[in-house]
Parts: C-alpha cells; structure tokens; sequence
C-alpha cells in the first residue's frame, strides 16, 4: 500500500512540473479586440454596409479566422455577413466610416514583401483577362497589401504580374494565373524576396600608378612659316667718312739737272759760292735725278684714333734731305771737273 502511494505521489509531481513547463493556451476569453466595418447581403449582388455603429470594435473571438490582419475581409462566425479588419483596438479613437472600402469590393490578389527596405508603393502590377487590361499602382493596396475592386464575383478569371520592382528583389507567383476574385483571402500571392547584393571587390591594398599626365589635346602651336626678318646687309651705323687725304704735304719740285745758264765769271773763293753758281760751260753728268721716294698710304683713321701728324712730317723732312744731299753732291762733282 504505501509502495503505491509513492508511485502516486511521484506521478503527480510530475505533472505538476509539466504544467508549470507549458506555455498558456489562448482560449475563447481573449480580451484582443478590432474595429470593424460590418457588411450585410451578398457581395455584387445587395451587400450594404450594416445600420448602426460603423466600424465598431469587436472582440477577435467573434471573427472566423486564427490570424486576424487589418486591411482584409473574413467572415463572422456568428454567420452575420462580411467584416473587413481596419485596425487592432488599442484605446485609440474611433477610426471614421470613410476606412470602410465600399459594398461589394472582392479581393483581386496580395502582396507579400520579405526583407529589404521596399514598401508596397514601390511596385506596379497588370490585371489582364478577356475583358481587358488594368494596370494596379502598390500605393491602392490595403495596409495587408490586398487589392480591393468592385466587381462581379462572375468576373472571368485573370492574370496577374508585376511589371515594376526595386532592385535586389525576385518575384514568386502563387494562383496568379486563372485567378478569380474572393470575398476573403485572394487566390493570387505575389512574393518579393529581398536578396542581398554581392559586395563589390575591395580594392588592392597598394595604390595604383597614377598615369602620367595627359597631354594637351591641343598641340603646341606650330612655327611660324615666315622667318624672323633677316637682319639688314648694311651695318645699322653708318661707316665713317672715307679717310681725308694725306696730311702730307707734296714733296718740293726736284732740282733742274741743269745748272744754272750762266756761271759766273770768276770763280768765288768759297765753294759754297762754286755750290750755287756752276758753270754753265759744261755739261753735268747724266746722273739720274734721284726719284722721291713714294709715300706709303696713310691707313685710314678708326673711329676713336686721331690721326698722327707725325706720319706725315717725317717722311717730308726725309725727302728734303735727299733732295738737299743729291744738290749737293752734283755741285761739288761739277765744282771738281773744274
């Protein structure tokens, strides 16, 4: 017996611990509640919006659906119409009848954003079925990204794809094509999957040669093709005058090789009278008569030298000796024949 009660004890202890190890379990009291926009009739057909308060806020339990997002429809569980989720309750005021979308709008397909920074505003979307072509902006689609359209629950069946998206996102489609519209959740999902773009390379440690730099597109500008003027043949000064004739005066007339006509007639008792009256009887010897010597030109002044006279005087003094000298000696000659 106490073997037994031991076991007993020991199982119950178990499940005591067990207990305290669950998690709580949301039961049909949760105190979560909604406002809602409440829809009575059937969609295209006489659905209206209910009388009374609305939206209202209501309790989740009473909403047919085990996750409850604003910006869509579910039904009721108490099978009193439509109810479209605007937001969570949370003590705010109440939000106006304008939220409400208008009776018979059905669900057309959602948008799914995972990761990255977009927003559904970010993309662009075409509807297409026999009927036409509608293109969607994401910025008309609820806060659950749920396009909402008035239209007849016969509308044929559809296309949906999305014709933009930002960069680094990829697109999945789910019941997208042959979609038909829905009261509640919509048949067509539209997923983007954000995708982390590669990093670019980082750049090598050592830096790079800078490249010399580049010559100017315009080319120095070429010579000209007439030369420099040629300086002028004649030296800028002017030369100086061409040099005055010699200084020198001309030597004296050279001695008659004759004597005198008539020599006197007693001879003078000095010889220098014999000198200067010779006998006209005979005749002097044919000595040549001494040539005077030729006067070497004078070299032209320079510039900045005077000309000497002293070039010009000697050569003169020199001249009057011989010519002096050669008298002489043919006096004394006729003076000896005597």
């Amino acid at each position: 017996m106490k073997k037994l009660l031991s076991i007993v004890a020991s199982l119950g202890l178990v499940a005591l611990m067990l207990g305290m190890a669950l998690p709580a379990v949301a039961t049909g009291t949760d105190n979560t509640k909604y406002f809602v926009c409440k829809y009575v009739g059937t969609p295209g057909v006489n659905e209206t919006l209910q009388t009374g308060q609305n939206p209202i806020s209501v309790s989740a339990s009473t909403i047919s659906a085990e996750v409850i997002e604003p910006g869509a429809f579910y039904l009721f569980s108490d099978a009193q119409g439509r109810s479209y989720v605007i937001a969570e309750d949370i003590g705010q005021p109440e939000p106006p009848v304008s939220e409400c979308p208008p009776p018979g709008s059905l669900a057309l397909f959602k948008k799914v954003i995972v990761g990255g920074p977009a927003v559904f505003a970010d993309f662009t979307f075409q509807v297409t079925n026999s009927e036409g072509t509608i293109n969607v902006a994401g910025s008309e689609l609820t806060v659950a990204g749920i396009y909402l359209r008035v239209v007849s629950p016969a509308m044929p069946p559809f296309t949906v794809t999305e014709i933009t998206k930002p960069a680094n996102y990829t697109v999945s489609y789910s019941g997208c094509v042959g979609a038909v519209p829905s009261m509640t959740a919509p048949n067509c999902v539209i997923t983007n999957t954000y995708a982390n773009p590669s990093p670019s390379p980082s750049p090598s440690p050592s830096p790079s040669p800078s490249p010399s730099p580049s010559p100017s597109p315009s080319p120095s500008p070429s010579p000209s093709a007439s030369p420099s003027p040629s300086p002028s043949p004649s030296p800028s000064a002017s030369p100086s005058p061409s040099p005055s004739p010699s200084a020198s005066p001309s030597p004296s007339p050279s001695p008659s090789a004759s004597p005198s006509a008539s020599p006197s007639a007693s001879p003078s008792a000095s010889p220098a009278a014999l000198a200067a009256k010779p006998s006209a009887t005979p005749k002097p010897s044919a000595s040549p008569t001494p040539t005077p010597l030729a006067l070497a030109p004078t070299p032209p002044p320079t510039d900045t030298a005077p000309v000497s006279s002293e070039r010009g005087t000697f050569p003169l003094m020199l001249v009057l000796l011989l010519g002096l000298a050669s008298f002489s000696g043919a006096s004394l000659l006729l003076a000896k024949r005597r």
